[in-house]
């Protein structure tokens, strides 16, 4: 650790107190100019599958872009529904979230990817 840290006596490192302060005015200038985009939360689709005897309703999927359009893929590579590319969509979005297709609603639900 760097800068205020090092000048505080030894007991004083550890205080909590000492390090959130530290880490806020270290990291705050970086955190505040991190916009972090995401996608909406629920995006409504069409289904390309007939789900009615299906035996759940949620399915993990994949979003493939082709032209305006996004199709949504089981990880089998399955198209199981489709939309228009919402405006605000970013191509990084695969690699930073999980959606979710939930048949009954007609939706996508998007997650933070753990």
């Amino acid at each position: 650790m760097s800068g205020v840290l090092n000048t505080l006596d030894p007991n004083d490192r550890l205080n909590p107190v000492t390090i959130k302060n530290w880490a806020q005015q270290s990291f705050a200038p970086t955190l505040a100019t991190t916009t972090r985009l995401r996608p909406n939360r629920q995006i409504s689709v069409s289904l390309l599958r007939d789900f009615s005897r299906a035996s759940k309703q949620k399915w993990r999927v994949i979003p493939v872009e082709i032209g305006k359009e996004i199709h949504w893929l089981d990880p089998a590579g399955f198209p199981l529904a489709s939309c228009q590319k919402p405006e605000s969509w970013q191509a990084e979005y695969l690699s930073e979230y999980d959606f979710e297709l939930n048949s009954n609603d007609r939706v996508i639900r998007s997650s933070v990817y753990l």
